[in-house]
Parts: structure tokens; sequence; C-alpha cells
């Protein structure tokens, strides 16, 4: 920039930041009545180069359609870069250490915290359809349901469309990029003006800085839209600034995008990675890709043009009174409000039968497991993702009180279900009682012809005359005895209302026998020895109950640890790992999971926390032997730089299904 445009672009810069959206006032009267960016480069006097840098380079817009839009959403993409720059130092930009690749690191790590359920590894063989919607994913003969797939376009082939072309070269150098100021990272953006083309080049440039590459080398990812037959005599003119190229790895793949929002199906596809390098187009998708399930009246009714990312900004809470658009297309609002509401409670619906299902499903052993407990199952369905630890305590407490809520009201309906039951009893003996009376076998009717039998014969001895004196009396036929019910006959296999509830009482008192003594049990204290590990011993012994959790442990561990290692004052429990027997042990056991299971590891129990000074060289893990070792704090990231270090290149995650039948120090 010249003197003269440096200084209109420094009055640019002073008037975006002092804009705000809640005041008008501050758009100077520029932005009134749908001001756009072209007339407010102009009202700053601002050249094409110029504009070019702040459109494609600041804003990260990849066409020139923004210059004929309001200005209010380039402000506000400047102000970010300008925040961002102010907050991060030498560059807006973001990048993890040690690559890409840590972001579904900490994913896996926070989903294991919170309770979150990944499989890696496994091939998905199968979207399963029901009348059009989503019902579960097939992989490797097992059925995971569900009501919801988020994926990326490689799951649903049959869902896509064709949306163009991108070229990719990643090449590795011994030297920074020139002009740089030898800078370990930098981003470049060729804009399409300057080079005569429809869309820009993109050059993204990391280092050991990051932790991916060797010291003193260098890796650029240069990549653009296909536009042209040769699309790599295209990228030369970026490659020609990153010169000389000790190696370059060159690919073509096509741009993809989902031919529908998912909306009816519920299976809601990502796009493809496009050609830019510092992913905002990707956060862009990733964003729309979470909103899409909860789609309102006032989003983007159509996907975008390939070259547009969605909006970035929040789906507003948008209602009918706040619709704005034309009277003819008004109906069609309120028809659509009216089908996703709709839509909405369809899903509820099958979000609990499928819960219920689950629960009905789920074998016997996982019901009566040490460490099962439906408000944690509940707790683990209900707070899918990354979520804050607030809200996932006030959803932990609320889970609670509706569980406390619906076990009061499964009493009472059941004592009204007895009630109920009774009535119906007393009902039904009494209509056994009056058909029993018209049967020929009754008992009643038995005893009294018994009773006449009887003072019949009594009477013909009291005449003292014989009964066969008379030859002509004609002879009476003998009375047949009716048949009736045998009292020697067994009767426990037949249903008794009286001897089951008995039985179930008697079953009641002894589950809640049990579930006291298991709770004495877990409020039992234990004091458990533990060795904050950094490479040498530094052990300790805290109390705890055998209730407790470890990361309950952890916590209190890390606050007597504070005081005496400085590299622990600013770190949180979930940085910390716990091993016992050379086993990574997860956070939401508890110690009691291992006492009443007695687990063990691969060097001894799990269920001894005293300390015994033995290191065995082999032995039977099948065998109980009173001998234990201190378990290990350590921190996470001491483990990622060590774990192929001994000893930690003996630890492994703990796995409740894994038996340790033989094992060796080594």
């Amino acid at each position: 920039m010249g003197m003269f445009e440096k200084r209109c672009f420094r009055h640019f810069l002073v008037f975006v930041a002092g804009c705000e959206e809640d005041d008008p006032a501050t758009l100077e009267g520029l932005a009134a009545g749908g001001g756009h960016m072209g007339v407010l480069y102009a009202h700053f006097e601002l050249g094409p180069d110029v504009a070019d840098f702040t459109g494609h380079a600041l804003a990260l817009y990849q066409t020139e359609d923004y210059l004929d839009e309001p200005c209010e959403e380039t402000i506000r993409r400047i102000k970010l870069y300008s925040e961002s720059l102010a907050c991060y130092g030498k560059s807006p930009y973001l990048y993890p250490l040690y690559g890409l690749g840590e972001l579904p690191q900490g994913f896996a790590r926070l989903s294991a915290i919170y309770g979150g359920t990944y499989m890696l590894n496994r091939p998905v063989d199968e979207i399963l359809m029901e009348n059009g919607r989503v019902v579960g994913v097939r992989s490797e003969g097992e059925v995971a349901r569900c009501w919801q797939v988020p994926c990326n376009p490689s799951y649903v082939p049959d869902r896509l469309r064709r949306a163009g072309c991108i070229i990719l070269a990643i090449c590795l150098l011994a030297h920074p990029v020139a002009d740089t100021g030898d800078t370990t990272s930098c981003q470049i953006i060729l804009p399409q003006n300057q080079l005569g083309r429809c869309s820009d080049i993109y050059v993204c440039v990391v280092s050991s800085a990051h932790n991916v590459a060797a010291p003193g080398k260098f890796i650029t990812i240069a990549s653009t839209t296909v536009e042209t037959p040769e699309p790599e005599e295209k990228l030369a003119l970026a490659l020609a600034l990153l010169q000389p190229i000790e190696q370059k790895f060159v690919s073509i793949s096509d741009l993809y995008e989902p031919t529908d929002d998912g909306t009816e199906s519920q299976v809601f596809c990502s796009w493809s990675y496009d050609a830019t390098t510092h992913f905002e187009t990707t956060c862009a998708d990733i964003k729309d890709l979470f909103r899409r399930p909860h789609f309102r009246v006032g989003d983007t009714g159509c996907l975008p043009r390939p070259h547009q990312p969605w909006s970035l900004t929040p789906a507003p809470d948008t209602t009918m009174a706040q619709y704005k658009g034309a009277a003819s297309e008004a109906g069609r609002a309120l028809q659509l409000m009216k089908k996703r509401e709709r839509q909405r409670e369809h899903m509820e619906q099958m979000r609990q039968r499928i819960a219920e299902e689950n629960i009905m499903k789920s074998n016997i052993d996982k019901k009566f497991s040490a460490h099962y407990d439906a408000v944690e199952a509940e707790l683990k369905s209900s707070t899918v993702g990354l979520v804050t630890l607030n809200d996932m305590k006030a959803k932990q407490e609320a889970l609670v009180k509706e569980r406390e809520r619906q076990l009061a009201k499964r009493e009472q309906c059941k004592e009204l279900q007895l009630k109920l039951e009774r009535l119906r009893e007393r009902a039904l003996k009494q209509e056994q009682k009056r058909q029993i009376s018209s049967l020929s076998f009754s008992l009643d009717e038995e005893e009294e012809e018994e009773e006449e039998e009887v003072e019949e014969v009594g009477g013909e001895e009291g005449t003292g005359s014989p009964p066969d004196d008379d030859p002509d009396k004609d002879e009476q036929p003998p009375k047949r005895r009716k048949l009736g019910k045998n009292p020697d006959v067994d009767t426990s296999f037949l249903p008794d209302r009286d001897r089951e509830e008995e039985e179930n009482r008697l079953r009641e008192e002894l589950r809640q026998e049990w579930e006291a003594k298991q709770e004495k049990i877990k409020n039992e204290e234990i004091e458990i020895t533990f060795s904050y590990w950094d490479g040498s011993g530094h052990r300790r012994t805290v109390k705890m109950k055998k209730g407790n959790t470890i990361q309950q442990f952890l916590q209190k561990a890390l606050e007597i640890l504070r005081k005496d290692f400085s590299e622990l004052r600013s770190a949180g429990v979930e940085q910390l790992m716990y091993i016992k027997e050379d086993l990574i042990i997860p956070h939401h056991h508890s110690f009691y999971d291992f006492i009443v299971t007695k687990a063990r590891g691969k060097s001894g129990p799990l269920f001894n926390f005293d300390v015994h000074e033995d290191v065995r060289l082999l032995s039977d893990a099948t065998v109980e032997k009173d001998e234990s070792h201190a378990g290990k704090v350590v921190l996470r990231s001491w483990y990622e730089k060590n774990k192929h270090i001994f000893p930690a290149s003996r630890w492994e995650p703990y796995d409740p299904e894994k038996k340790w039948d033989k094992y060796t120090i080594r």
C-alpha cells in the first residue's frame, strides 16, 4: 500500500472497530437502506487491491458476491479477525499441536470422561431405514439403534451430488517461505482477481513449532478449485513461492455436497473438504450439521451454492410473529413450522421407545453389576458430545430428582394396582363360590348327602328289623358316590396369590437388606497409598471411602500434590491418570467395583490399595495373593511424551472383559 492507501485503510479499520450491531448510529448512516460493501469501499476510497485483501484475507470470502450484499456480515467478520489477532498475538488462527489428529484425540478423552461411547476401526456396513427415516447402523453383524446419524460423504454416496473438484499439493521444504520474515507458520491467500481466476489459491505453512515436522523442516499445503483441464499449471503460481521444494505430493479429488438437509430421513451429511486451508468453511459446515437436527422457520431453507459456506451465525429463535416476507409465503411457512413440530414430537417418541427397548434388552449381568445405575445410564444417553462441567452437574441433579419422582409415582401406581387386584380377586372368589354351588361335586352337597346316609343307617338300626326280612320288598339301587376333591394331592404348583405375595415380600426384604449392606461397605474408609510419577516416585497416602470414584480420588490427590509440585497448580483432574498394576483405570470406576469383583491387573490385584514391597518376576494372576503395588498418579502430558519408555510402555487401558492368566515383568 502507498501512504494514501494506508491512511484510508486506517480510517476504514477505525470505523469497523467502532461499529456495534445493537447501535445503528455507529454505522454513521453508511449501512442505512441496505448499504453494500462496494459502497463502503468507495466511501473510504479503498482501491481494488485493498478491497481484495480485506474481503479475502480478513473476511475470508471465497467470491466477490459479498460486494453486493449488506455490509453488516463483512464488518462482523473483520472484527472477528481483529479480535482474534489481539487475543492470540502473532496470528488470528489456531492450529493444534501434533496436528489435526489431536482433535479426535481430544474428543476421545472427553468422551471417556463424560461417559460417551465410541468405536474405532469398525466399518459401517449399512444405514438402516424404516419408512424413509433412519433407525440404526449395522456394523459387522451388530446393530446400533439410533434416531439420527451425522456423517461425512463417504458413508452415504447415494445422498450426494458432485459440486466441483479441488487440487491439493503437499510440499516438504527445508527452509521458511520467502518474504515471510522466516516465520514458522503462516497462511497465504492469493485473491482470484489478481490471478485472473474464479477462485482463490490457498497456502498453509506449518513446522516443528506445531510438533508436526522435524526441526528445520516445513510442511506446506497449496490448494485451489479446479477450473481448467490442467489444474497443476494454475497451482504453479503458488508453488513458485515455495521453491526450492524437496518433495511434492499432488492429488485431485471431487467435492461433494448433500442432496437434502436431512430433516426427512434424519441422516445429516456434511460437505467434502473444500480448497480453503483456514477451515472457516469446515467450521461453518460443522455448526450447520449440529443445527440442522433442530431446523426452525427462519433458517436457511435450501443448501448453499458450492462456493458459499453456510451461515456462521447461530440460528435465530424465530417465530411466526417475526416472519418477514411475502404474504403468499406466510401460509407455507406456517405449514413448515407445524410439520417440523410434528417431526420433533415423533423424534422424541422414537427416542423414548428406543431407550425403553435398550433397557428391556439389556442382559441380566449388566443389571446386577456393581457399577450399574439407572441415573448414570440416563445421564450418558442425554449428554452425548462435549458439555461443560456446570451443565453436566445440573443435568445430573435434574436426572436424580426426576428419577426420585418417577420412583415415587411408580410406588403409588403399584399400590393402586394392588388395591385393584384385591378388589378383582374378591369379586372373582365370590363368582367362583356362586359357580361351585351349582356343581354336582360341590363340597357342601357331598357333606349333606353323607349326613343323610348316616341318619338313614341310624334309623334302620333303631327299628331292630333285619333288612332282608321281606323278600318281596323292592331292592333299592345303591347310591353312586359323587367325585370330590382329594385333599392328599400336592397343589403347591398351582397359582396362589397369598403365597406369591409372601415370597415377593420376603424377596423385597432381602433386597433391601442386601442394599443396606452394600451401602455400609461403600461408606467404609480405606487408606490408599499412591505415588505421583514424573520419572521418579513421590509416595503419598490419602483416606477415601470404598464407594468413591477414581475421579474423586484424583481430585483429593491433586489437592495434596499441588503444594509440592508447581506443574500441578494449573492442572485439572481430567489431565491426570491413575495407573494401578500397569492398567490405566478410567475415572468413572469406583474402588467398590474392584473390591466386590476382586479384579486383577497385569502385576497384582486391583482391590488392594495398601503396599507390600514385593516385585515378582513370574506369577499366576488367578491365584489369590496379598500383594499389591502403589498406584501411580501421572499427568497425561507426561504419559504422552514417555509412553514409549519403561514403565509407561507397559501401561494399557483397563478392560473388565480381559483376564490376566499369566503376566511377566521384564
